[in-house]
């Protein structure tokens, strides 16, 4: 039964029975103790959780278009960041100041001071008791060299300069109140520092200290720090440099800059190639410790360093293993520790300004926690340069940390506070309250109203429970107190309840403010009653009615008055009684005081023989309903009647049908007709019941025809005039307002089938019509038939004959697809198409075809030659040989096969060609051929050859050749028809040159260029030089190269192989040979060094055809072609003689003459060649020399000493030193291995042709001696 509630529209103000209001909040004292809240003079808010950092400011600092060198200090929540403005030539600052949860706005920014360099600036920035300190580089207007200078916006000092290398590095920190610690390096040797004192309008130089000098390491970056009790530690990193290895070597001073300890720090730190603006930070670790973090390839590392009792302790940790990190920045106020980089430090894909917070525990670090400071998503031209590669940072009095950088030409920063972090959630719980109700009354309460400060970020929760008792209440289950859909279901009449009260952070909301709640109010509402239901009266009749009862009525006749009495508590509460269905609800209301009465009325129903539930309802100003009066209302009706047949025509002859059984299963043909006859009655509705004739379509049943009482119609339907459709689906009815009756009645349209179409393949056939088609190879019909019943309900069945075979298939489509494979014996084809009822349709069409014939067992010489064209031939370059190759194509169809054109695949003209005899015409084909193919036609059971012919008249080279000829046919199953060919051509490489090779200008031994005196034709230093047609295999040289001699043939009867050194050029077409001898010659008795011949020796070389090239030809390698006729040579040489040249290099003079008695005292030999001599090859060694020695009689047969020892030419002039006595004999021997010509050859002295020293230094074969005597003393007088 379907029930209709009508609704009072209630005002926006809300009466209450009850309302209490707190404003003075208590911690609870009971055992549900509150949690995570603070209460603040009577007020409510969320306490605090933990302390942690946020990111309250970052990136973007300035809108100047280029700032470079960016600094920070920090006051508490107060960060000033400085950089320079290359565009105003300035440095300049901007202030960021921190809320509670977030900063005010950046201020623009100011000058601090002039800067005119470009690049190198290198700022720091430190903070004292009354002002601050820059220390920057720059170069100034006109002055190419660098300064280093301080400043604090009021006045500028330059402290140091560069004078040399025009190089200067700085840092600096805070020493006490207003003194400072700048520390720099100088010309890359020299590392200073200073205390600078700055205040106000001062900046004067406190102190300095040379910390370093140092010319073999090239000095770069540096830092200083102190430990607060007093120990200064300045860093400077060192590139040794002979390895280019960056170390940090460190220097401990006291307070007054006395060195207390000096060391190695750290090797092997930062980039080797590139000089970055910090490379190691240096801070204070905390009071007593100073550490020095610094980067290289693996990560980031710290040492710290103690100095106690005169010695410093170092301890190294490695704080992230990590590569790809550049540049370094930390801070430490004592308790933590930040540093910052850039790097991926999380493994995240991004770049950034990343880095780490350490709490500080005893000397270790504790509680690490990761941080991003810049935008990952932003990393445009991140910290791009070598010169402004800065990264800075500064930590407040807080724990806040804020760190700048540089990006493209922007500076940018961060700024990380310290922060108090709220609980999430937290929440308060009321004592128990107590209600003043009566003991029957039934509540409810409204939603709490909470006064809270703000809920933009917090969202709140509050809950109730309620109980009989004090201690039944404080063990009842939650519920909600803020939902207005579920208080109003918690009904009860137990006055005792308590509520809570939840805040809860949104999330992603902000963690360190909270909301404060002021007060809350408590709401509630008693229920209405309904004490009694007085009487129910109808037009002719009263029931008195208790709950429950039921009251029988006639439908669309009676109408029903109800009178009820009811109480509610609340007083001046507005009430406003309704009915269910079918009550005639007016909004009628009234106020109660507290009693109250209603009247209401339910209208006739419309339907008969129904069951109608009905309920009265009171309900009061805030929706809640009264517990319900309730009674039944029963109706009558009587059904009408329906009368129905159905007559149908079928080939002339009429059919009745009047059961209703048998209405649903009418077929008629599409030539047939049939005729409904039906009318309707009803005893209870005679005005307005109807009768219908209903048809089913487009999913629904429409009236098509329609009756009334005391009528009968006809209705008739013609096969011919209905559209194609599964099943015509008729309804009759019969209706009146409350009941409906039917009869269904179903009838089909056989409609008749038609071939409309028949295709095979892509083309149309029609009745008796000829198609060309491909025997054995699958060919699909499809047959096209206008019969759309058999997509409905009809089946249809296909048959397909042929003279040899017949196919039936049965189908529900109207398109049918048959595969066809065609038979030789096949002439025509009959389809024929018949549906259920038997009606049919047929059409026939004859088949015609070409066929290529390559079966094997009727045309076998088709497929051998096509098997012997695909495997290949073998020609040799040069022999004039050709091959053919009869290729047979013949047509075994019964329609006439047309050859339409031939192609090549690839350029193949110059080895191949194709022959073909058609009747009395030659046709000849290559793949260069031009002008169009004229077709060869061959009729059934003809054929035509396809002489195909191989050449190599216009090969050269050893290779494989491939084409594939194509030729086109009518016949669809062989219409392309590929014929792959292959030749093998081998080109046998041959001898083209051989003769003897040397640089005449260049001595066997490498002493050095020069024109000789006389040209060799085969020298002893000489290689034979083989020049071949083709690349040549190196090993096959081996045994097809012999060398021996023939002098030493003679004299053994057979020839003694020397051994042989190749040397290939030319990609293998020239090989130079030289000789390597394994025993002496037996002619001569000398055993040359490798690659030398014996001079005058006679040699035989031999080349067979065991020498082969390197062709990857199946049939290669080929043997080398000694008869040079184009044939493959199985055993063959050809021999070549040579004749070593003699040395014709010799002494031919010596001036004075050999025995010449008359010589002076001081005498000079000169020793004549017949050519120029090598001078690098004289020994002009005044004492002891080795190529003339001369010994005297007077002087004991010691060798004498020389006083010059001059070459011009092809003579040498040699002096002695001092003065002969008279009368003295003197013996000279000149040593043959000495003295060479402009080939490198001693002298033949024994004019043999071989020169012995080429061979052995040590032979005096060569060798000649001779003597003088010393003029006498002619005596005038005694």
């Amino acid at each position: 039964m379907e029930k209709i509630f009508i609704y009072i529209l209630i005002s926006a103000y809300i009466c209450n029975a009850g309302m209490l209001v707190r404003s003075d909040f208590t911690k609870s004292t009971n055992i549900y103790k509150d949690s995570n809240i603070v209460l603040t003079s009577g007020k409510i808010s969320l306490d605090v959780k933990k302390n942690d950092i946020f990111k309250l400011f970052g990136d973007t600092l300035t809108a100047i278009p280029r700032s470079y060198y960016p600094a920070v200090i920090a006051d508490p929540d107060t960060f000033t960041f400085f950089f320079a403005d290359t565009v105003s030539k300035g440095i300049f600052k901007s202030v960021v100041r921190l809320t509670e949860n977030g900063h005010l706005p950046v201020t623009n920014p100011t000058r601090v001071c002039s800067l005119y360099t470009e690049k190198g600036a290198c700022i720091h920035a430190g903070k004292g008791e009354n002002g601050i300190l820059l220390s920057y580089i720059q170069r100034l207007n006109g002055i190419s060299y660098p300064s280093l200078h301080v400043a604090n916006g009021r006045v500028t000092k330059i402290i140091d300069s560069s004078k040399v290398k025009k190089f200067i590095l700085s840092s600096q920190c805070h020493l006490q109140n207003d003194t400072f610690l700048v520390v720099n390096s100088k010309d890359n040797d020299t590392i200073m520092l200073r205390k600078i004192y700055s205040n106000g309008n001062t900046i004067q130089v406190a102190g300095s200290k040379v910390v370093c000098i140092d010319h073999d390491n090239y000095l770069t970056t540096c830092a200083v720090a102190w430990d607060k009790q007093g120990v200064i530690v300045v860093t400077w990193v060192g590139i040794d440099g002979s390895t280019h290895q960056k170390n940090v070597y460190y220097k401990a001073f006291n307070r007054d800059l006395t060195e207390i300890q000096t060391g190695t720090l750290i090797e092997n730190v930062g980039d080797q190639n590139i000089y970055y603006y910090d490379d190691v930070a240096a801070i204070t670790f905390k009071d007593g410790i100073v550490a020095i973090l610094y980067w290289d390839a693996t990560g980031i590392g710290m040492n710290t360093l103690r100095y106690n009792m005169g010695a410093m302790n170092i301890v190294s940790r490695r704080l992230i293993s990590k590569s790809g990190i550049k540049g370094i920045s930390a801070v430490s106020n004592g308790k933590m520790l930040y540093f910052a980089c850039k790097g991926d430090l999380n493994n995240d894909g991004y770049s950034g300004i990343e880095g780490y917070r350490y709490g500080i525990q005893g000397e270790s670090l504790i509680d690490q926690r990761y941080i991003s400071y810049s935008n990952v998503s932003d990393t445009t031209k991140l910290l791009s340069d070598n010169y402004s590669m800065g990264i800075n940072c500064a930590i407040d009095s807080n724990g806040s940390m804020g760190v700048t950088w540089k990006q493209d030409f922007k500076i940018k920063g961060s700024v990380w506070a310290n922060r108090n972090i709220r609980h999430s959630k937290g929440f308060w719980t009321s004592p128990v309250e107590s209600l003043s109700i009566a003991a029957d009354d039934s509540v409810f309460y409204n939603i709490l109203d909470v006064d809270i400060s703000s809920l933009s970020s917090w969202y709140l929760e509050d809950s109730i429970r309620i109980g009989n008792t004090i201690a039944q209440c404080t063990t009842m289950n939650w519920n909600s107190f803020s939902n207005a859909e579920s208080l109003p279901k918690i009904h009860t009449n137990y006055k005792y309840y308590q509520y809570r009260i939840t805040i809860n952070r949104k999330p992603g909301e902000d963690s360190i403010l909270t909301p404060t709640i002021s007060s809350v109010t408590v709401k509630w509402n008693t229920k209405p009653k309904i004490t009694k239901l007085d009487t129910v009266k109808t037009a002719d009749r009263t029931f008195n009615v208790l709950n429950f009862d039921t009251a029988e009525i006639l439908s669309r006749y009676d109408t029903l008055k109800i009178s009820v009495t009811g109480y509610d508590a609340d007083p001046q509460d507005e009430l406003t009684v309704f009915g269910s269905w079918p009550a005639v609800n007016q909004n009628t209301t009234t106020i109660s005081d507290p009693y109250f009465s209603f009247k209401t009325t339910f209208l006739p129903v419309q339907n008969s023989d129904m069951v109608y539930p009905c309920s009265i309802y009171v309900k009061d100003k805030q929706n809640w309903y009264s517990d319900p009066f309730r009674f039944t209302i029963v109706s009558k009706n009587s059904l009408p009647s329906l009368s129905i047949k159905a007559i149908f025509t079928q080939q002339g002859k009429k059919d009745t049908l009047e059961s209703n059984n048998k209405l649903n299963s009418i077929l008629i043909q599409q030539d047939d007709s049939l005729e409904i006859i039906y009318s309707v009655n009803d005893l209870n509705d005679p005005a307005t019941v109807k009768g219908y004739i209903q048809r089913f379509q487009n999913n629904s049943f429409t009236i098509i025809d329609s009756v009334s009482q005391w009528s009968i119609n006809h209705l008739k339907f013609y096969g011919r005039l209905i559209e194609t459709a599964d099943t015509i689906k008729l309804k009759a009815e019969g209706k009146d307002p409350d009941t409906v009756i039917s009869v269904p009645i179903k009838f089909r349209v056989n409609h008749f089938p038609v071939i409309r179409e028949c295709r095979i393949g892509n083309s149309i056939v029609a009745n008796l019509d000829t198609a060309r088609i491909v025997v054995a190879r699958s060919d699909t019909i499809e047959v096209v038939v206008s019969d759309t019943d058999c997509v409905l309900w009809d089946t249809l069945e296909y048959s397909f004959r042929t003279s040899v075979s017949e196919k039936k298939i049965k189908s529900n489509s109207q398109t049918l697809k048959f595969l066809y494979l065609p038979d030789v014996k096949d002439t025509s084809m009959t389809i024929i198409i018949r549906d259920m009822s038997g009606k049919s349709d047929s059409l026939k069409f004859f088949v015609k075809f070409p066929w290529l014939e390559n079966d094997s067992s009727v045309n076998p010489d088709y497929v051998n030659a096509k098997n012997k064209l695909e495997s290949g031939s073998v020609l040799v370059v040069g022999s004039q040989e050709e091959e053919s190759i009869n290729l047979p194509v013949k047509n075994s169809g019964n329609d006439t096969m047309v050859i339409s054109d031939i192609k090549f695949r690839t350029n193949s003209s110059a080895w191949l060609s194709v022959i073909i005899q058609n009747q009395n015409e030659k046709i000849i084909i290559k793949s260069d051929s031009t002008g169009s193919f004229k077709p060869i036609k061959l009729l059934p059971g003809s054929t035509v050859n396809l002489r195909f012919i191989f050449s190599t008249r216009r090969m050269h080279g050893d290779s494989l050749l491939y084409d594939t000829i194509i030729f086109y046919t009518n016949d669809s199953f062989h219409s392309i028809e590929r014929i792959p060919v292959k030749l093998e051509i081998n080109d046998l490489p041959t001898i083209v040159k051989i003769e003897p090779e040397f640089d005449n200008n260049t001595p066997f031994n490498a002493l050095g260029k020069s024109r000789v005196y006389k040209k060799y034709k085969f020298p002893p230093h000489s290689s034979i030089a083989i020049s071949f047609s083709e690349p040549m295999d190196s090993i096959s040289a081996v045994n097809g190269i012999k060398l021996y001699s023939i002098l030493d043939a003679r004299k053994t009867g057979v020839p003694q192989f020397l051994g042989i050194n190749y040397s290939w050029s030319l990609d293998y077409k020239k090989v130079n040979i030289q000789p390597v001898y394994s025993s002496p010659s037996i002619t001569f008795g000398i055993k040359p060094s490798p690659n030398l011949f014996i001079p005058t020796d006679s040699l035989k070389l031999v080349v067979t055809s065991a020498l082969t090239d390197k062709a990857n030809t199946p049939h290669g390698p080929n043997n080398l072609d000694v008869n040079l006729d184009s044939r493959r040579d199985i055993m063959a040489d050809t021999s070549f003689n040579f004749k070593v040249d003699s040395v014709t290099f010799s002494l031919v003079k010596i001036t004075p003459l050999e025995g010449d008695t008359e010589i002076s005292v001081s005498p000079e030999i000169i020793l004549s060649f017949n050519t120029k001599v090598q001078p690098s090859t004289v020994d002009t060694t005044l004492r002891n020399n080795t190529m003339l020695q001369i010994f005297s009689r007077y002087n004991n047969g010691k060798q004498l000493d020389f006083s010059s020892v001059i070459i011009d030419s092809n003579e040498i002039k040699i002096k002695l030193a001092g003065r002969l006595f008279y009368n003295d004999s003197l013996w000279c021997r000149y040593r043959s291995y000495s003295v060479r010509d402009y080939l490198g050859f001693p002298a033949d002295n024994d004019f043999n042709g071989i020169s012995s020293a080429i061979f052995d230094s040590t032979s005096t074969d060569d060798d000649m001696s001779w003597g003088y005597r010393v003029k006498s003393i002619n005596l005038l007088s005694v």
